[in-house]
């Protein structure tokens, strides 16, 4: 498989790479979905149990260390009205200084969902890196659909996500 170049050189690192692609199609939604039962109102994904965003995961983390990786406690910043919590000062700082490098796409939702045009909380253990950026996703399916056309599904994505954040918490 040709790895994408990114930043931090020419990879795609998922760990769904492994799961057959052909679960499912990389089909848009019907026109008119915009809601999900269950979806938060949260411009990023905080964990309603710690209070973190992302779960308390160090997005850097995913850069540095290609996976998941959980911040300690005391090494934190804010951003975009959330804590988000650090492996180390390093990645802290690193974060402090381009957010937008670093931060999950979709505001931390399901990346395929977004495309769907619907908010789905997702989970930070599941995710990819393409072109230098992250995404999260529900589950493995969702990534192994999205895996399939990430262009396409980036696209629909971002046509879609202007409408979607008004209707998230500010």
């Amino acid at each position: 498989m040709r790895m994408p170049a990114t930043p931090f050189g020419h990879w795609l690192f998922a760990a769904a790479v492994a799961v057959p692609l052909a679960l499912g199609g990389a089909g848009a939604a019907e026109p008119g979905v915009e809601t999900e039962g269950g979806a938060t109102t949260q411009r990023v994904a905080v964990d309603q149990t710690s209070g973190y965003a992302i779960g308390g995961f160090d997005p850097v983390a995913y850069f540095v260390e290609r996976r998941p990786v959980e911040g300690i406690r005391g090494v934190e910043a804010i951003h975009e009205g959330a804590i988000w919590r650090f492996a180390s000062k390093g990645n802290r700082d690193a974060f402090v200084d381009t957010p937008d490098l670093y931060a999950p796409q979709y505001g931390g939702y399901c990346a395929r969902s977004a495309a769907l045009g619907i908010v789905a909380e997702a989970d930070p253990r599941v995710f990819a890196i393409y072109r230098g950026r992250l995404y999260f996703f529900r589950g493995e399916a969702e990534r192994a659909r999205w895996l399939v056309a990430p262009e396409d599904h980036i696209a629909t994505a971002t046509r879609r996500w202007p409408r979607i954040v008004p209707t998230l918490a500010r």
